[in-house]
C-alpha cells in the first residue's frame, strides 16, 4: 500500500515524455491502491499499451520505452506538493515494427 495516499479521492496521472521538460498525458489510474510495487505495475502497464498500439498501428506511436512519470492528485485539489512526482525509464519491449492487423 502506497503511505500517504489513503482515502477514496486520490488517484494517479500517467505522464510520458515527449521531448526534454515536455511531458504527455496519458492515463488516469485509480485501482493503484495495493500495488506492491509501483514501477513493476506501470512497466506492465506501459507494455500492455504499447502491444496494443502495435498491434492496431504496426508501430508504437504515443506509447513505447521512455521516461513516465507518475503524479498523486486528488479530485479536491491538492494544497501543496505532497507526493513529489515519481519518475520510470520503462522499457516497452516493443518490435521494430509489425504490419497492423484489420
Amino acid at each position: 500500500m502506497l503511505i500517504g495516499v489513503e482515502g477514496s479521492d486520490w488517484y494517479l496521472k500517467l505522464s510520458k515524455e515527449t521531448s526534454p521538460n515536455v511531458w504527455q498525458f496519458k492515463r488516469r489510474i485509480d485501482q493503484f491502491r495495493h500495488w506492491a510495487d509501483m514501477e513493476l505495475q506501470i512497466n506492465l502497464l506501459v507494455q500492455k499499451e504499447t502491444a496494443n498500439e502495435v498491434r492496431r498501428r504496426g508501430k508504437a506511436v504515443s506509447w513505447g520505452s521512455g521516461r513516465y512519470m507518475v503524479t498523486f492528485f486528488s479530485d479536491h485539489g491538492v494544497r501543496s506538493n505532497k507526493k513529489k512526482p515519481v519518475f520510470f525509464d520503462v522499457d516497452a519491449q516493443e518490435p521494430d515494427s509489425m504490419p497492423p492487423t484489420t
